[in-house]
């Protein structure tokens, strides 16, 4: 498609750009003029050694700068997952200049959702599995089936690509507690004043789907949901994800 600005990603709880796997490939495809930045959160993936800052204007920064060492000043389309998109709505709330529009993936804010709804009683035992895993694989495996609607069978395959990276990329329990502390800090007072588009889950194990419908509702915002996916929306069905992508560019270029 004819549009040139860069796409930058940003992964949520836990995760890091590995886990994007080949979405990446796939956006670069649709938009092969465009630069796709794969950022991470403090102490995740390539900032695994950093201390998650649980004041959301600190990572702001830090994820600034990177993205304007990587593009300079041109305004870049945001896709973010879960936390990661609860992150780049409060970006774009401080600096809307630099975005040129923002899909958010399974996002909750406190401020509209109950806590049972972002974070389901269902599935804390699933939580508890994965913080206290005895290996990588078993972390990752415990993790999947929170957020993945996949098959079992293929759950493996995929829990060990990820696990491979832990030798790498190492994650830390106490990275954990502090990204659960920033996401309950994240408030967004007023609309976003940059074009949005809220993807949700209806089958997601982790979050409510109904989260996503609160925010986009107060937001003024399109909401599409997918009807099978778990939370983990880009892994299940990247393809819907694309999809769904090119019609909002192309609807911007209308």
């Amino acid at each position: 498609m004819g549009i040139s600005e860069p796409w930058v990603l940003l992964r949520g709880l836990m995760r890091h750009s590995g886990h994007w796997g080949a979405f990446g490939g796939k956006l670069q495809q649709e938009f092969p003029s465009s630069k796709i930045l794969l950022l991470d959160l403090p102490g995740n993936g390539t900032k695994w050694q950093l201390s998650t800052p649980t004041n959301v204007n600190e990572i702001i920064d830090i994820l600034r700068e990177e993205v304007h060492r990587a593009t300079g000043t041109t305004p870049f389309h945001f896709l973010g997952m879960s936390l990661g998109a609860m992150v780049g709505l409060k970006w774009a709330q401080r600096y809307p200049e630099s975005f040129r529009a923002i899909i958010a993936i399974n996002p909750s804010l406190k401020q509209y959702s109950k806590p049972w709804q972002r974070l389901r009683p269902q599935s804390l035992f699933g939580i508890m599995a994965a913080i206290f895993a005895r290996d990588s694989f078993d972390r990752e495996k415990a993790i999947l089936h929170l957020t993945s609607s996949n098959k079992p069978a293929d759950l493996g395959v995929i829990a060990q690509s990820y696990a491979d990276f832990d030798s790498q990329w190492p994650l830390r329990r106490n990275n954990f507690f502090r990204q659960m502390l920033l996401a309950s800090k994240i408030l967004l007072n007023e609309p976003v004043k940059v074009p949005l588009t809220i993807l949700a889950s209806e089958n997601d194990r982790l979050v409510s789907s109904r989260c996503s419908s609160a925010l986009a509702q107060f937001l003024s915002s399109r909401l599409a949901v997918h009807p099978t996916a778990g939370h983990d929306l880009v892994l299940d069905d990247p393809d819907w994800v694309i999809s769904e992508i090119k019609s909002i560019v192309f609807q911007a270029q209308k």
